[in-house]
């Protein structure tokens, strides 16, 4: 038997590790300091928003890359009106589930004393409505193209911009650089603060 043989073969019961002193006890880790169980989470993150918001909000992100690869795909075939009907479905569609994800952190943010009420204007919180701005502003310019045309260079700029503005927003939120400046900053940066 070797490692990787079985995920579920602790390394302390493998045939070369029986007997040895560390292995007598089934909290071996927890005798060294090192490996202390740590704080657990914060206590600002457990509330049951934090399994509804999240989410949400991933999903409305993540939905900006249909409206987004529409775009794209649009400009590089040089077709400027056959995809609109399909990009403006998703457009409102990621609208509406990252509004939705906004109204849910406002309301958590409500009962959470911390973050002093609704909206706070953080750093993190305006780096979700900036995109949600966008797409807005995309959808409805989709709209005007569709029934009356002429606004294709400026939806195209819209819709591409706000997936850029996505992923500008996940890197500030995961990345830790808002640290010192954001009620949402839970990341330590370790590790990844060096490598950025």
């Amino acid at each position: 038997m070797h490692i990787g043989y079985s995920p579920f073969i602790l390394v302390r019961e493998l045939a070369e590790n029986v007997g040895l002193p560390w292995t007598q006890f089934a909290d071996y880790l927890e005798r060294f300091p090192n490996f202390a169980d740590g704080t657990g989470l914060n206590p600002l993150l457990q509330n049951y928003w934090m399994t509804i918001h999240p989410p949400t909000l991933f999903l409305g992100f993540a939905s900006t890359l249909v409206p987004f690869s529409y775009a794209i795909a649009g400009l590089l075939r040089k077709d400027y009106k056959t995809w609109i009907k399909s990009a403006l479905v998703w457009s409102f569609f990621s609208v509406g589930i990252l509004g939705v994800g906004i109204l849910m952190g406002g309301a958590w943010a409500y009962e959470a004393l911390s973050f002093g009420g609704f909206w706070a204007w953080d750093p993190v919180e305006n780096t979700s409505l900036v995109p949600w701005l966008t797409m807005v502003a995309g959808a409805h310019l989709l709209l005007i193209q569709r029934n009356k045309g002429g606004v294709i260079p400026a939806a195209l700029f819209l819709l591409i911009l706000t997936f850029l503005l996505v992923l500008y927003s996940t890197f500030l939120t995961r990345s830790g650089v808002l640290g010192d400046s954001s009620v949402h900053a839970f990341v330590d940066l370790g590790l990844s603060g060096q490598l950025l």
